[in-house]
């Protein structure tokens, strides 16, 4: 069996995120399955390994037209066999000049436009990888003509380190009042999909429902003053910024439950890794991958969203799981960590490799060849002012050249 030879796309490789973690496995683990990968991060401004790890060094100062030239310079020299477009980023964009045989999209999360750029991805993929099933039924919902071996799961991977290796069920402290309820929040610390300013009214619920708590934030972002502000006057709040290897382990691991208050996800590697350990999610019913994997802990560890009831309806699907007896909490990480099973880096690196392998064996569906790009006022748009301008311009396809 030959080699795969794939170019990864994305946005950031450095910073923090779920799409960087795996970003960083691919890097360290796909010679290990017979893929010859390079990897071009776009917004990134230098890298430790720049023959292998492309840095475009874009800003929000940037525009189409700037990204578009340095890809093109780079791909003239050595143009990639199938190019995987991570989130679908830059698709539109970079279709015409990639020179690629085949382009696989990995959708690593939902977002309000992904239903806009999966139509304006028509045509132009040959595969698409979705890390979760509710995922897969979006592109489906899409009308995608692809049969159904080109539309494939992709279980996200937990890697602990070896001191965590074989984690065994949470034994739960005595219930309240007897010690406080650890919560923990785990991610980037920012009001856009995150909602991290819901944190603040979740407490204030858990304060009116009289539940002794400790909440424990691990993480950090560009909103973390904002939180800091409105919490760190209570004394049951504790910021651990971010924190890798054991360390961050370690933290997660001290948790009776982890909280999600986000308006979207894919489906959140923090829950997985928490889970893994026998820590239980409770989570918002937002049609996610996390919907699911709550639900098969405990159904009323999912809660409702009403924007007038959010913060009351996580604070007693909080107070359902306190109020348990321990014998119970324990069935449920004993659960949690049986759902996480096939979650391992081996099956995550079979299914990828497996479906590029036979994305590659089978026709080429999407178009190769392309009229020039017109001349579009909103390609010298900086980035930071082209949502503003509306994110269709962002989207515009290239335009096919019509068949001999």
């Amino acid at each position: 069996m030959g080699d795969l030879q794939i170019t990864h796309i994305f946005t950031f490789y450095e910073s923090l995120g779920g799409v960087q973690s795996i970003l960083k496995h691919h890097y360290t683990h796909d010679s290990e399955w017979g893929i010859v990968s390079q990897f071009h991060s776009v917004f990134e401004q230098t890298t430790s390994d720049p023959t292998r790890l492309l840095a475009f060094k874009q800003t929000a100062l940037s525009n189409i037209r700037s990204t578009r030239r340095i890809f093109k310079q780079i791909t003239c020299q050595t143009p990639p066999r199938t190019l995987v477009y991570h989130n679908l980023w830059g698709l539109p964009i970079l279709a015409d000049l990639d020179q690629s045989k085949r382009r696989v999209g990995v959708i690593h999360s939902d977002w309000p436009t992904l239903e806009f750029e999966l139509n304006a991805a028509m045509q132009l993929l040959d595969g698409i990888l979705c890390v979760s099933h509710p995922l897969v039924n979006r592109v489906l919902e899409t009308g995608l003509h692809f049969d159904s071996d080109r539309i494939t799961f992709l279980p996200y991977p937990i890697t602990r380190p070896i001191s965590f290796e074989n984690p065994k069920p949470r034994q739960p402290d005595p219930p309240l009042p007897s010690k406080p309820l650890v919560l923990g929040f785990c991610g980037r610390l920012v009001k856009v999909q995150k909602r991290i300013d819901r944190l603040v009214s979740v407490c204030n619920a858990l304060d009116h429902l009289r539940i002794p708590f400790q909440l424990e934030i691990l993480g950090h972002g560009v909103d973390e003053r904002f939180l800091k502000a409105q919490l760190l006057p209570r004394t049951n709040v504790v910021f651990h910024g971010f924190q890798q290897g054991e360390a961050y382990w370690r933290i997660l691991a001290n948790w009776d439950a982890i909280l999600f208050v986000s308006d979207y996800e894919g489906l959140p590697i923090s829950l997985l890794e928490a889970m893994s350990l026998g820590v239980p999610p409770i989570y918002p019913r937002i049609h996610s991958g996390g919907d699911d994997y709550a639900k098969r802990v405990a159904e009323k560890l999912l809660f409702d969203t009403a924007p007038s009831s959010f913060a009351t309806n996580a604070a007693r699907s909080i107070q359902w799981l306190a109020s348990r007896p321990i014998t119970f909490r324990h069935v449920l990480s004993s659960r949690a960590i049986e759902i996480t099973q096939p979650h391992s880096l081996e099956n995550y690196f079979r299914v990828f490799s497996d479906t590029l392998r036979r994305v590659e064996q089978k026709p080429r569906l999407s178009i190769s060849r392309f009229k020039p790009r017109p001349h579009y006022w909103s390609d010298h748009i900086p980035y930071a002012l082209l949502d503003k301008c509306g994110r269709e311009h962002f989207f515009r396809k290239p335009i096919p050249l019509a068949p001999a």
